[in-house]
């Protein structure tokens, strides 16, 4: 086992569930130490994040280092998205529905400030809706 963070209990477990999505078996400890602050310094009772093998934490690292730079001061915000499954509205930070539970199994591409219509070539950074306002093509 390998530590991969040591922070915040939201943020460990928020990390945790990435890895899980990305196949990666991981475990918290530290978890009840928390309850000592105080007593102790308050670093000592982080709860810690821990790669179960050690063949994926070259893999747990490059997904640590995605949403430690997403939750960044100054990280760009993602829009909002439209489920393309149920039609919720959620909110740029999450990357499943929280209706239906679709995960984006791919990049969305208005994420990316470069991605363009295959049709038309219109920006598709930042719309609303998975459709090209210019040519009505969905992506």
């Amino acid at each position: 086992m390998k530590r991969l963070y040591t922070g915040e209990f939201l943020d460990v477990e928020a990390l945790r569930a990435r890895l899980a999505q990305e196949g990666i078996e991981a475990v918290v400890l530290n978890q009840a130490v928390g309850m000592a602050g105080g007593d102790i310094p308050f670093v000592v009772a982080w709860p810690e994040l821990w790669v179960a093998h050690d063949e994926d934490e070259p893999r747990a690292r490059e997904v640590a280092e995605r949403y430690l730079a997403d939750k960044a001061p100054g990280a760009e915000k993602r829009p909002p998205w439209k489920c393309p499954r149920c039609g919720a509205m959620i909110e740029g930070q999450f990357t499943d529905c929280w209706n239906c539970t679709l995960t984006a199994a791919e990049p969305d591409p208005r994420h990316n400030r470069d991605a363009k219509c295959e049709q038309c070539g219109y920006s598709l950074y930042k719309l609303p809706e998975r459709r090209c306002p210019e040519c009505g093509t969905g992506f």
